[in-house]
């Protein structure tokens, strides 16, 4: 999902002027949380809080509704952050890159102001109840910082992977390997492809495996204003370029650098189709720190997103 003015809020930077949802599911119902569902917010950003540096580098939201009903989750119209939601039919992933995103429900609908100022980026996908245990399983590379959730004792014996996950049972991976792949269906029967990593990966999850994985060069936009930047690397078998500048031509030419992108995708090059969403920047200080992407093959999807990139950063001799 991708908009530029979020719903009540002031436009932002998010992917310039433009608005759009990739949905493999049309909006057809409205629901309310109930006791029997189950849900959960993460952000490695929390509302209120500094929020951990030990955790992964993630944002998202998990519930047991349809994506068409996040707004009764979160009180809206509309890093990993994300949320998750189901309920013993059905749910949605939403994975983001805001931080302190979105509010506890208690607190109602709030768009952060500094989600404003720089671009983001949102991914939402509807499943089916039997896809909420394998989510959990992800999450346990991930180590999201949950500060909101809900699991009904009737759903314990059926995902104890969330179970370790919202309880601290075990809320991540304890041996080897670091990093999962998994393919989640979508109710809408699309495949999309979960890469997580762990903390003890200690590499950077695009050029020390994702490109390889996929089998193709990736260009690569993230967040390249903090500590530990990484440039472009062109030493592995799939080289691995960052975006220095997107540019939404049918728009009145909006463009904008990295610097004041804070969202976290990829595409493939030449060609694949691939296009991930996520939550985990291309900076060595992330070695440590669990995160990922979700990655899926679309051509529409991946035209719009290859057609912004107007600048990316080749390699300097030494980097090949």
């Amino acid at each position: 999902m991708y908009n530029d003015e979020p719903p009540h809020t002031r436009g932002s930077l998010s992917h310039g002027h433009t608005k759009g949802m990739y949905n493999d599911e049309p909006p057809h119902t409205r629901g309310s949380l109930t006791p029997g569902h189950t849900k959960g917010m993460y952000n490695d950003e929390p509302p209120h809080t500094r929020g951990s540096l030990t955790h992964g580098h993630t944002k998202g939201i998990y519930n047991d509704e349809p994506p068409h009903n996040l707004g009764d989750l979160c009180l809206m119209d509309t890093q990993r952050v994300c949320a998750v939601g189901f309920d013993k039919t059905d749910g949605f992933w939403l994975v983001h890159s805001t931080p302190k995103f979105p509010y506890p429900k208690s607190e109602g609908y709030k768009f952060p102001s500094n989600g404003d100022v720089y671009g983001q980026t949102f991914l939402c996908v509807s499943m089916n109840y039997d896809m909420l245990d394998i989510l959990g399983s992800v999450f346990l590379y991930s180590y999201p910082t949950v500060y909101d959730s809900q699991l009904p004792n009737s759903y314990f014996q059926e995902n104890p992977n969330m179970v370790s996950i919202l309880t601290g049972r075990q809320n991540r991976v304890k041996q080897e390997p670091w990093f999962d792949e998994t393919l989640l269906l979508s109710k809408g029967r699309h495949y999309f492809r979960s890469f997580a990593k762990s903390a003890e990966f200690h590499k950077d999850l695009y050029d020390g495996w994702l490109s390889s994985r996929l089998k193709y060069e990736l260009l690569v936009e993230t967040w390249q204003n903090g500590r530990g930047d990484m440039g472009s690397n062109c030493t592995v078998g799939y080289k691995v370029f960052n975006i220095q500048e997107i540019t939404f031509k049918d728009t009145e030419s909006v463009h904008f650098g990295t610097g004041k992108d804070h969202s976290k995708w990829a595409v493939s090059r030449p060609g694949g189709n691939w296009v991930c969403i996520g939550d985990i920047n291309r900076q060595n200080t992330q070695f440590k720190r669990g995160g990922g992407q979700v990655c899926f093959q679309n051509n529409k999807v991946w035209t719009a997103f290859v057609n912004l990139v107007t600048d990316y950063d080749t390699c300097s001799p030494l980097d090949g």
